[in-house]
This record gives C-alpha cells, sequence and structure tokens, in this order.
C-alpha cells in the first residue's frame, strides 16, 4: 500500500498547531499545580500529593467523591500519569486533574475560614 504524502498546507498546519500545542503545554507546566509523586496513607485516610512545587496536599479521601468509597487496596495503586497534570487509579478507572483537585480544595479552604 503506497501512501500519499499530505499537502504542503497540510503539512504547515500540523506544524503551526503542534507548536501553539507544545507552547501552551509548556506554559501549563510553569502555571498550573503538578504532581511529583502520590501516594495513599492508610492512618490517616488521605491522599497525600507532593507538588512539583515542593508543597506536600493531604487529602481526606472522604473529600474526593471518586474514592469514597473505593477500598485501600485500590486506593493505594494511584499513579501519576504524564507531566503531573493527572492521577489515575486503573482498577477503578478514574482520572483526577491535580490542578482540578488543588482548585477544589483550595475552595474548600475558603468556605471554612468564612
Amino acid at each position: 500500500m503506497t501512501r500519499t504524502p499530505a499537502p504542503a498546507w497540510i503539512r504547515g498546519e500540523l506544524r503551526r498547531n503542534f507548536a501553539r500545542a507544545s507552547l501552551a503545554g509548556s506554559r501549563a507546566a510553569r502555571q498550573e499545580p503538578r504532581a511529583a509523586s502520590a501516594r495513599y496513607q492508610s492512618r490517616k485516610c488521605a491522599l497525600e500529593v507532593e507538588l512539583t512545587s515542593g508543597v506536600t496536599l493531604h487529602i481526606p479521601i472522604q473529600l474526593i467523591p471518586e474514592l469514597k468509597h473505593a477500598s485501600p487496596r485500590d486506593i493505594r495503586a494511584v499513579e501519576v500519569l504524564g507531566r503531573g497534570g493527572g492521577l489515575h487509579w486503573e482498577r477503578l478507572n478514574v482520572d483526577l486533574s491535580v490542578p482540578g483537585l488543588v482548585a477544589s480544595i483550595s475552595q474548600l479552604d475558603q468556605l471554612t475560614d468564612h
């Protein structure tokens, strides 16, 4: 099977889109919270997320609806995705955005401060 090369205008558009996406990804990596590591702390019943900024968050599992009813064994199987933008639990089929998780924790802090 012989492939026909894509027209020049398509190749140019793909290069420009890739450059824009790369720039947006680099900007997001500098500005958004990213996970360096994540683990389940069974004694505290909390998810510990160390961010690339050096900040460590301890999030009670009861505050994460997707994990609230999961077993400790399943929660312990957390994986950091890609460059730290997400957390993944294969057995639970759950993916959480690290920036979204940090934002939801910040909102809870604001509510409890008032």
